[in-house]
């Protein structure tokens, strides 16, 4: 396997990220129209009660939903494909990196057994989800909040500057909480593998009197469920903050949007569009969060199972 889980992605999955990247190039192409219509629909057909004009855009609106959507659902099934694909290839070897060097070594074969049990029934799911979309994931979710942002700056510059607002702040405190939550992650990871070794070891042990008792184990499930909790804590604590930031723009235009319609220098239209905005730009931003975070852990965990057969040997 590659050194690199990105050269890893590139070698199994090309040809798929690409046809995957080019579907959200086209989804997040179709997200700035309905923006632009929700506010001709309010600035120009309601306001010059043009009924014509209401039910061309709605129904216009309404076919750019539809297409949208279709190319979510193709686009989504592309993923899963890749996903299911790299979980079958990374179990395969997994299995078959354990079993050469359990052949080699046959008292190393407990300790094979309980990684093996460890990495193929869970650890290589959430690494294959992310394999899925590594590639068309941010280029979807960043091509939306560029070209929304852009959008918002190009209608209303000033209201714009409500949800780049938004984003500054997170840049100072989600890295270094994402840096802890991943400390943490690769820590439970590896205590998960030395439990399935050690019970393995301890059922494969014939000198035993006794069979397995829940006591025997219990400093690392007790280890576990700390590290789990801790997670929890920053994971969520994370999160508060960046839908608290998401309410605080969206206050932002309203007061500053409804003082410029006051003013008369905006229409209530781009009121509705911008809010709409935010809400867009939210969900791309919280992936992309997500997607560093996801992308840190991805890469413990691949780091994990390619050195395998090294550490079942060790």
């Amino acid at each position: 396997m590659p050194e690199k889980l990105f050269s890893f992605i590139l070698k199994t999955s090309l040809r798929q990220q690409i046809i995957v990247s080019v579907l959200s190039v086209a989804v997040f192409l179709l997200t700035l129209v309905p923006l632009e219509l929700q506010r001709r629909i309010i600035n120009n057909a309601t306001t010059n009660q043009n009924v014509d004009l209401l039910i061309g855009l709605s129904l216009l609106y309404l076919v750019v939903v539809i297409m949208q959507g279709g190319l979510k659902y193709l686009m989504n099934m592309r993923r899963g494909r890749i996903a299911e694909a790299t979980i079958r290839l990374l179990r395969h070897r997994v299995i078959a990196g354990t079993e050469r060097e359990a052949a080699g070594d046959p008292s190393d074969e407990a300790e094979s057994e309980g990684t093996i049990v460890s990495v193929v029934s869970a650890e290589v799911e959430p690494l294959g989800g992310f394999v899925g979309e590594s590639i068309s994931g941010p280029v979807l979710q960043g091509g939306i909040l560029i070209s929304v942002l852009g959008y918002m700056v190009w209608v209303q510059p000033m209201l714009a500057l409500s949800a780049i607002g938004l984003i500054i702040p997170q840049l100072l405190f989600v890295p270094p909480i994402q840096k802890i939550i991943n400390g943490k992650v690769k820590e439970r990871i590896e205590i998960l593998r030395d439990l399935g070794e050690a019970i393995v070891d301890r059922s494969g042990d014939d000198s035993a009197e006794e069979p397995n008792s829940p006591e025997e184990f219990t400093p690392q499930i007790e280890e576990i469920y700390r590290l789990r909790i801790q997670i929890f804590r920053w994971k969520f604590l994370m999160k508060f903050l960046v839908n608290l930031l998401a309410h605080l723009g969206t206050i932002g235009v309203i007061s500053i949007g409804g003082w410029l319609v006051i003013q008369g220098e905006t229409e209530i239209g781009t009121i509705v569009a911008f809010v709409s905005g935010l809400q867009r730009i939210g969900d791309p931003w919280r992936s992309m969060v997500s997607y560093f975070r996801q992308i840190t852990d991805a890469r413990i965990k691949y780091d994990l199972i390619r050195v395998i057969p090294e550490h079942t040997s060790s």
